[in-house]
C-alpha cells in the first residue's frame, strides 16, 4: 500500500511536568520520528529548538533542513508567523532547496490559534489534488492566513467563504485530474 504520511512536529517538542505543566523539550529520538513520515511542518521556534540554533539565516535552514530530509522526509515546512514559509526539499542533483512562500492574510491578524494545523490541512488538500508542493505550499499560506484573521476554532469552518477560484486547482473535465492555475513563490 501506499500513502501519503504528514507530521506537525508541535506536541513532540512539548513535554509535560509533574504538575500537568507544558515545557519545550527537544524530543529524545526525534529524527527516527521523522523517518517515518513524508511531509513533516514545524513553526521556525520547534526548528530552532531541533537545530540547537536559531533558522534565522539561508545557511542555519539548509543545514537543518539536510539533517530531517535525510532523516527520510522528502518535504520539510517551516512556518515563519507573518513572514510567510518555506517549503524545503532537495532536488535531482541533492542540493536544499529553500522555496519560500509570502504570507497570505485577508485582514489583520487577530488570533494565531490552529493557524499551524490549518496550514497542514491546506498543505495536505491541495497536494492531494494536485501532486504539486509548490501548489499545496502557496495554498497552506493562503488558508493559514484566512484562519490567522478570525477567532476561534470556530473559524476553520468559514475559511471556504474567503477561498476565491482563483486561489483553488482547476478540475481537468475530460480527465477528471486537478490542474494548478499559478504558482508565485517568492524570490
Amino acid at each position: 500500500a501506499t500513502g501519503l504520511l504528514l507530521m506537525d512536529v508541535h506536541s513532540l517538542t512539548l513535554g509535560m511536568d509533574e504538575k500537568r505543566r507544558r515545557f519545550w523539550r527537544v524530543p529524545p529520538q526525534w529524527k527516527k520520528w521523522m523517518g517515518c513520515v513524508d511531509v513533516v511542518q514545524m513553526n521556525e521556534q520547534e526548528g530552532a529548538l531541533l537545530a540547537g540554533e536559531t533558522l534565522d539565516s539561508k545557511d542555519a535552514t539548509r543545514r537543518f533542513a539536510k539533517r530531517v530530509l535525510c532523516a527520510g522526509p522528502s518535504v520539510l515546512m517551516i512556518t515563519r508567523s507573518n513572514r510567510g514559509s518555506e517549503t524545503i526539499f532537495q532536488n535531482d542533483r541533492s542540493d536544499i532547496v529553500i522555496d519560500p512562500f509570502d504570507p497570505a492574510p485577508i485582514a489583520e491578524p487577530c488570533d494565531e490559534t490552529g493557524c499551524g494545523d490549518t496550514f497542514l490541512m491546506g498543505y495536505t488538500w491541495a497536494f492531494l489534488q494536485t501532486g504539486n508542493r509548490a501548489f499545496a505550499s502557496q495554498f497552506a499560506n493562503r488558508v493559514a492566513g484566512i484562519n490567522v484573521c478570525l477567532r476561534g476554532i470556530e473559524g476553520i469552518a468559514k475559511i471556504s467563504q474567503f477561498l476565491t477560484p482563483e486561489d483553488l486547482p482547476m478540475q481537468d473535465t475530460q480527465t477528471g485530474h486537478c490542474r494548478v492555475k499559478r504558482h508565485s513563490p517568492r524570490s
